[in-house]
């Protein structure tokens, strides 16, 4: 029995052991924020403004959106009493074209690089709609236009740094005598 829970313990570690890249971390986090949404539908919740970003690919989703007449494009708020009037379009620059935006307002945590990633590609693929009415002055935001952009990048080096801390931390407990 002992060498099962040694065994156990060593591909639990080896499991944990693994590093993030930019394409398994956005996996992780889309899986995440996917379950969180199925649960809210199942329970009857009402769907978050966001749900239908990881409910489905951000292309497919724009294309339904704009199939059916609607070319909302999503804008952010963050900080300390941010409120809707203050949301600003992401990764897009629209200059003065009043646009129909799907405002989202967070604290003061923002959310996660996967999050904003999702946000670019719908509004991305939002300006790429035949029949977006503010083509003319829709444009990509510049510094946006990298194919992954440095936060995200940084992002995942945070958290995996993070891991292998706590592994660090988990092997040096494991070494300590039990005292209870």
């Amino acid at each position: 029995m002992k060498f099962l829970h040694a065994l156990a313990a060593v591909l639990l570690l080896a499991g944990c052991n693994h590093a993030y890249t930019a394409e398994s971390w956005e996996a992780d986090q889309v899986s995440t924020f996917k379950r969180y949404a199925a649960l809210r539908q199942q329970s009857g919740r009402e769907k978050l403004p966001w749900d239908n970003l990881f409910l489905q690919e951000p292309a497919a989703y724009a294309a339904s959106e704009a199939a059916a007449g609607r070319y909302g494009l999503y804008s952010i708020a963050m900080g300390y009493r941010a409120e809707e009037k203050d949301a600003q379009l992401f990764g897009v620059d629209c200059g003065s074209e009043k646009t129909e935006t799907l405002p989202l307002v967070f604290g003061c945590m923002p959310p996660g690089a996967v999050f904003f990633k999702r946000i670019f590609e719908y509004n991305v693929a939002m300006l790429a709609q035949p029949g977006f009415p503010h083509a003319a002055a829709c444009k990509i935001d510049k510094k946006f236009q990298a194919d992954t952009p440095e936060w995200f990048d940084n992002e995942v080096d945070v958290v995996n740094a993070e891991r292998a801390k706590n592994i660090e931390k988990w092997r040096k407990a494991e070494k300590r005598a039990y005292n209870p």
